[in-house]
């Protein structure tokens, strides 16, 4: 393995753990792990290519890059994907700890992998597939365990798209507050009579694919692919 692919393979998952560890808020460790992620990826690019410290380089991060997958896995294999999820049984949050486990695993082997010129790509193939699958698999327990999430994005998106299909502009809606009238989530005068006056804030690309079909669902569905397909 190449330094600047170790560097990559530590890179990546401290940047999954920037978005985990606050569940996507704009936490103080959570900008640390971005910020240290960030930098890496610059090294990565300008680590050289051959030569003793590229030697040096590759020897020294490969324990970190798995020691990074394992912990991006271990976090993500104790700590529920959101706030919202209906779960009434233990059994039920049970595929979780599998997929994130299959997960680390996939990454793990990724790290690890020394193949030949004949098998390379049939192994990079191999772990694309893996990985892209047990993604998709991990997106659709979490919709389905949280069909409806109480965050105003989902609700933007739903009304938003309602408004859409019915001929309407989804910049021009309102939607209903839900998190109350002393909630700090939006500034003075942006809540009038319980609704938050501020319509769908999104680019229309995203609207429109996402709201072709008319389940409440869609939305979500169409976004796990968009992201599944950019990180293939």
């Amino acid at each position: 393995m190449t330094a600047r692919t170790a560097t990559l393979f530590l890179a990546i998952p401290l940047l999954a753990l920037a978005v985990r560890s606050g569940n996507g808020a704009m936490t103080d460790a959570a900008f640390d792990l971005l910020h240290a992620s960030v930098v890496l990826l610059v090294v990565a690019a300008m680590v050289p290519r051959a030569g003793r410290v590229e030697d040096l380089a590759s020897k020294s991060l490969m324990p970190l890059a798995i020691l990074a997958v394992g912990a991006c896995a271990a976090f993500t294999f104790l700590h529920p994907p959101g706030v919202y999820l209906r779960i009434a049984t233990p059994q039920e949050y049970l595929p979780w700890p599998v997929l994130a486990g299959v997960s680390g695993a996939i990454g793990v082997a990724a790290v690890l992998r020394r193949p030949g010129r004949l098998v390379a790509v049939a192994l990079v193939a191999a772990f694309a597939a893996a990985g892209g699958a047990t993604f998709a698999a991990a997106g659709a327990w979490v919709i389905v365990k949280s069909p409806a999430p109480e965050i105003d994005v989902w609700v933007w998106h739903r009304d938003g798209i309602a408004a859409m299909l019915a001929g309407a502009s989804p910049y021009g809606i309102t939607i209903p507050n839900i998190y109350g009238a002393d909630t700090a989530f939006y500034g003075p005068g942006l809540v009038d009579g319980g609704r938050v006056l501020a319509g769908y804030p999104y680019p229309p690309l995203g609207g429109s694919w996402r709201g072709r079909a008319g389940d409440g669902a869609a939305p979500r569905r169409r976004s796990c692919s968009c992201t599944r397909a950019r990180c293939s």
